[in-house]
C-alpha cells in the first residue's frame, strides 16, 4: 500500500491504488485462515451448542459449515439466496421464516449467516454469536451485536465471541509496515472495547486488550 501510494503519479492514481489495496488488506483480515482453528476451539469449549449464530464471509461459509458438520452440529446457512415468498413446502411461510422458526424451536443448533442478518431480521432466541468476521463500521457491528441481545423467555444473557486478527511479532518487516499493522489493531480494538464495556466480564476483556497492546507497543 505504501509503495503504490507514494509511487503514484497523481492524486487520482493514489486514490485508485489506495482504495483497491486497502480492500484487499481488509479481505485478508476478514478471511485469515487461523480463524478456523479458533472456531474449532470455541465450539469445543461450549458445553451445549444451541441458538448459535455464526457470522462469516462468503469465502468462509463452506468451510464453516464443514467444521460444524464434522462436529455433528445441526446447522443451516442463512444468506440472501433463501427465499422470502411463502411456499407450500414450507407450510405457507417463506424459506427464511422456516429457517428462523426451526432455529427458534431448536431444530437447528446454529445458523451460519452472512451480511443479510445485519438489518431487518429479528432473532430474539439467539443466545450465542460467534463473529468470525466483523466490521469496523459501528453501525454494522452494533446491528450484529443487537441480533443476539434481544430479550427472549428464559434467556438471561447472551455470549458473544469476537475474533480479532493480531499481527505476528516474529516477522522481520520494516518499521513502517509494523506501524501500519498497529493501526489495524487500534481499529479492531475500537469495536472490541465497545463490546467489552457492555459485557459481564468487562475486566477480563480489557485485561486481554491491555496485554496485546503492551506486546505490540501500543501502550507507553
Amino acid at each position: 500500500i505504501c509503495r503504490a501510494y507514494y509511487q503514484s503519479k497523481d492524486d487520482d492514481e493514489k486514490h485508485q491504488w489506495f482504495s483497491l489495496l486497502c480492500i484487499k488488506r481488509q479481505d485478508i483480515i476478514k478471511n485469515a485462515i487461523n480463524k478456523y482453528s479458533v472456531l474449532r476451539r470455541i465450539l469445543d469449549d461450549i458445553n451445549r451448542i444451541e441458538h448459535c449464530l455464526i457470522y462469516c464471509s462468503p469465502q468462509q461459509i463452506d468451510t464453516v459449515q464443514d467444521i460444524l458438520n464434522e462436529k455433528s452440529i445441526i446447522q443451516h446457512k442463512f444468506t440472501q439466496i433463501e427465499g422470502i415468498k411463502p411456499e407450500a413446502k414450507y407450510g405457507g411461510i417463506s424459506e427464511r421464516q422456516f429457517l428462523l422458526k426451526n432455529f427458534s424451536d431448536g431444530k437447528f443448533q446454529a445458523l451460519v449467516a452472512m451480511k443479510c442478518l445485519d438489518e431487518g431480521v429479528d432473532i430474539p432466541s439467539a443466545k450465542i454469536a460467534i463473529m468470525l468476521t466483523n466490521s469496523g463500521n459501528p453501525r454494522e457491528y452494533i446491528q450484529r451485536r443487537g441480533r443476539v441481545l434481544r430479550n427472549f423467555p428464559g434467556k438471561r444473557y447472551a455470549v458473544i465471541y469476537d475474533i480479532i486478527v493480531i499481527p505476528s511479532l516474529h516477522l522481520n518487516v520494516p518499521t513502517e509496515f509494523k506501524d501500519l499493522e498497529k493501526k489495524i489493531l487500534v481499529n479492531e480494538f475500537k469495536r472490541y472495547n465497545e463490546f467489552a464495556l457492555a459485557a459481564r466480564n468487562t475486566v477480563e476483556c480489557l485485561k486481554r486488550i491491555e496485554e496485546i497492546e503492551m506486546k505490540h507497543g501500543l501502550l507507553t
